[in-house]
């Protein structure tokens, strides 16, 4: 429960302090913008001195720069400018922007290694899913993603800046929604948002970020007598308030039932249509493959494989199985000889035949049971399912 304060206490506290570097950042930039329209020698001496004087009169990324003016530190000095620009990588002749990069990062407490020396990368406007066991560091990673936990090792860039390192300017680009967290209870839903919202000088507006989560029929709901599915959702509307580009959403949708998990995973998949970049941590292997563009494994600290969906572990090139069951009365030596010859029997009494490509094999069983005016209506032809093969990538690495 103290660790669970404490990071609800800094979350409010990452509000207030990126609410004023923020304003900071809008009002170098519209000085900059009012200098160049004034012409080229007042956009020239606006330049100089100010965030903007680091990339131009977008200081923040919002179109690919991902330089940033940090803001005032807490000891009220000036922070660094912070003006690394992101990895690019180009595939398929598309450009991708790396938000994230990571190489070697290790973290050790005492002579225990949670996480071992991981590499990854997260491209803009991607939802990227980071799964693995209780125990296989991931909330370790995470949290020195945030800038919440120091490591021991590595290089990690978030937005173009250490996260060990950044600002304030840098903190007002992320959203973080917490895999536990607790809302003021006596405050409604609208004047709990509103509050966070105060913390910016320029918010999202308070009603349609209520509207963009689902909640705009519980503004009045105290936030101590909504459900669980409710309450997560609030969490994601605090995350968006100050508009932010980057969002960790850490375990969202646990002790949803299925219909509130649906609805949620509408919610994510609106933010990525608003050009978010989303880092998702989750138990739920549906959930990953709905939501996620990409995915990493993580497992005793380790990434053992990492890939999209369709593709991870290998999923795209092994074997698909065709499962049927035969009619009574009908033997399995009166089906083709290319089909007969892969068949083999569960303890069900359901017949099974693998194949690389199993359209040609699926094709002569087809035509047999037309021709011999059968009905096979539980053919299934299926690969193994994510979670499948999730399950083996972490059994090995124990």
């Amino acid at each position: 429960m103290v660790l669970i304060y404490k990071r609800i206490k800094a979350h409010h506290q990452w509000h207030r302090e990126a609410a004023a570097a923020l304003e900071q950042q809008r009002s170098a930039r519209d000085g900059v913008i009012s200098a160049q329209r004034a012409g080229p020698q007042s956009a020239g001496a606006a330049g100089a001195g100010s965030a903007a004087s680091v990339g131009g009169p977008e200081p923040y990324a919002r179109a690919g720069w991902a330089g940033a003016f940090a803001g005032a530190g807490p000891d009220g000095q000036a922070a660094k400018v912070i003006s690394r620009a992101p990895a690019q990588v180009v595939e398929e002749g598309v450009s991708r922007t790396a938000v994230i990069e990571v190489r070697g990062l290790r973290k050790s407490y005492g002579s225990v290694e949670a996480v071992a020396g991981i590499d990854l990368e997260v491209y803009a406007g991607e939802v990227f899913a980071f799964l693995g066991p209780n125990g296989a560091g991931k909330t370790t990673t995470v949290e020195i993603l945030e800038g919440f936990r120091q490591r021991t090792a590595g290089d990690v860039s978030v937005l173009g800046a250490d996260p060990a390192k950044a600002g304030r300017g840098w903190r007002a680009r992320i959203g973080v929604v917490l895999q536990e967290a607790e809302p003021e209870a006596e405050l409604t839903a609208g004047e709990c948002l509103s509050m966070y919202a105060g913390y910016y000088a320029r918010p999202r507006p308070v009603a349609e970020t209520l509207e963009l989560v689902g909640l705009s029929n519980h503004r009045a709901t105290r936030c101590g007598r909504m459900s669980g599915g409710q309450r997560r959702r609030l969490d994601v509307a605090l995350a968006l308030i100050g508009d932010p580009e980057l969002i960790f959403l850490d375990e969202p949708t646990t002790g949803f039932d299925p219909a509130a998990r649906q609805s949620a995973w509408g919610v994510i998949a609106g933010l990525r249509d608003l050009g978010k970049t989303i880092f998702l941590t989750t138990h739920y292997m549906e959930e990953a493959e709905e939501l996620a563009d990409r995915i990493a494994v993580l497992a005793a600290g380790r990434i053992v494989a990492q890939g999209t969906p369709a593709t991870l572990g290998g999923r795209d090139t092994e074997a698909s199985v065709i499962s049927f069951t035969l009619p009574p009365g009908v033997p399995v030596t009166d089906l083709p000889p290319a089909v007969a010859d892969r068949v083999t029997r569960t303890a069900g009494g359901h017949l099974e035949a693998e194949a690389t490509s199993p359209g040609p094999l699926l094709a002569e069983l087809g035509s047999w049971a037309e021709a011999h005016h059968l009905d096979l209506p539980d053919l299934q032809v299926h690969r193994h399912t994510l979670e499948d093969v999730y399950l083996q990538l972490t059994r090995e690495s124990r």
